[in-house]
């Protein structure tokens, strides 16, 4: 016999599969791209056009992720963007002749096996390379290289990390 517990789990681990499967409904409706075991936990924020964002399999979503796709925004396989991460694709025009006065837009890629530490900003036109960690609370403004440990304002090389070929 079931007790109430395990009963509370069942029905807790029912409602959130439902859920999950709701919102990959909901981001295909808007016609937002993703492939096979995508998940998402808790609120993401879509600014610009969903279809300009492209995700691959085995990724996830945590909460409060800011996606604003006024360009491209692509993200591979096997990737976990953690909570309160802000991918952007337009900037300031900081060129002399156009200081502060234009805005411009650049894709940003995200390779395979990468994570992404919380509260992280990813900026407009950087590239992440695969098999990349990225520290919490880092801003990426430049491309990052495979394989290395990320952490920073602006992110920084720390360290290489051992898995990566």
């Amino acid at each position: 016999m079931l007790n109430m517990f395990k009963i509370s789990k069942i029905i807790k681990y029912i409602h959130q599969q439902s859920i999950q499967v709701y919102k990959r409904i909901y981001f295909k409706r808007i016609g937002l791209h993703y492939g096979k075991n995508f998940h998402i936990f808790g609120k993401v924020i879509i600014k610009g056009n969903p279809k300009n964002i492209w995700i691959g399999e085995n990724c996830a979503l945590n909460d409060y992720v800011f996606l604003e796709a006024g360009e491209k925004i692509y993200i591979g396989n096997n990737v976990t963007i953690s909570s309160f991460v802000q991918i952007h694709t337009s900037g300031l025009d900081l060129s002399p002749e156009h200081f502060l006065q234009k805005h411009i837009r650049k894709p940003v890629y995200i390779s395979n096996n990468v994570w992404i530490g919380c509260g992280t900003i990813i900026l407009s036109g950087v590239n992440i390379a695969n098999n990349v960690v990225i520290g919490a609370n880092s801003t990426v403004t430049k491309n990052l290289e495979a394989g290395y440990l990320y952490a920073g304002s602006p992110a920084q090389k720390i360290r290489q990390l051992y898995n990566s070929v």
